[in-house]
């Protein structure tokens, strides 16, 4: 099982937490406004907690697109940073629809805005198609949607559509602090409420995959779709 936090200086006490509660598999986010912001993926940066699958996420936050599009491109081709997903937060419609266009990030997150007259207001159909054939996926908040009763019903229908189409969708409780982090029933209650029935194994593995692909695209030696060297001449010679 996974969960996606939001740490402020307060990594540790989040990590022994979730160790408490069972949970193995941590995604640590970080909000992204500029390029000096990405220090933080940098290898003298990242911890290690032999107790816990640690990884690393980017929240691309920035209301220009294209500064948007070309912090998502450096974070997933560049093997300088040691980041495992790439999620861009949804704006408005148009710069929504255009960030659908491209594939080298992990998806959109916060992608709905609130409406009485549309359910996925901020987001059009169309878009949820490129972002399927991209294999990207949807990545839903749940710390902020419980906040908001409006905007939690339009998640509701959303995963409602999304799971007929299936389309790809992540559920993290982006807790904060300590007293946020939840215990496995907790994420299934999450689940359950939500209107998720994609099964637990699934889910995971809808985020691993996610997980390859950025690690692969930072692989130099992966050349096209299919097809990257797994094996290299003389490895396994002892005089080599």
């Amino acid at each position: 099982m996974y969960d996606f936090c939001l740490p402020n200086d307060n990594e540790e006490e989040l990590l022994e937490e979730y160790y408490r509660n069972k949970i193995k598999n941590i995604v640590l986010c970080y909000y992204i406004n500029d390029k000096k912001d990405l220090d933080i993926f940098k290898i003298k940066n990242i911890l290690y907690y032999k107790k816990l699958n640690i990884f690393y996420c980017a929240l691309i936050n920035n209301d220009n697109l294209d500064k948007s599009l070309n912090l998502a491109s450096e974070l997933f081709y560049s093997d300088k940073y040691y980041n495992d997903l790439i999620y861009i937060i949804g704006k408005d419609f148009n710069y929504n629809e255009k960030i659908s266009e491209k594939y080298f990030y992990n998806g959109i997150n916060n992608f709905i805005r609130k409406s009485k007259k549309y359910y996925f207001y901020g987001i059009s159909y169309s878009s949820m198609k490129k972002i399927k054939k991209n294999n990207l996926s949807f990545l839903i908040d749940i710390n902020t949607i419980k906040k908001d009763l409006e905007l939690f019903y339009n998640y509701k229908k959303f995963i409602e559509f999304a799971e007929k189409k299936y389309l790809n969708i992540l559920i993290g409780s982006f807790a904060e602090k300590k007293e946020e982090v939840p215990n496995r029933y907790h994420l299934y209650s999450f689940y359950k409420v939500l209107g998720l029935y994609y099964s637990l194994n699934y889910l995971n593995r809808i985020f691993k995959e996610q997980i390859i692909r950025t690690r692969l695209a930072k692989r130099k030696d992966y050349f096209t779709k299919g097809f990257y060297i797994i094996s290299y001449p003389y490895q396994d010679c002892k005089e080599y």
